[in-house]
């Protein structure tokens, strides 16, 4: 999508697929704590703030220390993965992992192809003090992307 005033050309489409952040945020989880890779790709990371071992509750509470230039992709919210593109005034469409008929829509026309992996129900992963921090961390992307209410 082409923003006017940009310094793109105006042929140029930037896209993105966001999930809900509490989903993401447990999907990251089980991926690097709970999975059984080899290994741990945040050994080193902010001098061994996150450990394999940590319960899903330590992990929500360390992330939430973390100051936000400092998170990692994974987990930074996805509304500051987009900053840059705001402040050069390019627009960016955004779509949603959960509704893949639109991604699907939105590809159809360039000839691209999206698979999606089973998106699974992350609620167990919580419990409300865990939920509670979680959405203090990802606020902004639960307001701009319309999950406030969304089920994870």
């Amino acid at each position: 999508m082409q923003a006017s005033g940009s310094d793109t050309p105006p042929h140029t489409t930037f896209f993105t697929v966001v999930r809900h952040p509490l989903a993401r945020l447990a999907s990251v989880y089980r991926t690097f704590f709970e999975g059984d890779t080899y290994d741990f790709l945040y050994e080193d990371y902010l001098f061994g703030i996150l450990r394999k071992r940590d319960t899903f509750a330590d992990f929500v509470r360390n992330i939430a220390s973390i100051p936000r230039p400092l998170m990692d992709q994974h987990f930074r919210p996805q509304v500051e993965l987009l900053e840059w593109y705001r402040r050069k005034n390019i627009g960016v469409k955004v779509l949603k992992v959960e509704e893949p008929e639109a991604v699907h829509a939105f590809l159809e026309p360039y000839d691209l192809e999206w698979t999606v992996k089973a998106v699974g129900d992350y609620s167990d992963y919580y419990d409300k003090a865990t939920e509670a921090i979680a959405r203090r961390i990802y606020c902004s992307d639960l307001n701009a992307f319309d999950y406030t209410n969304a089920r994870f």
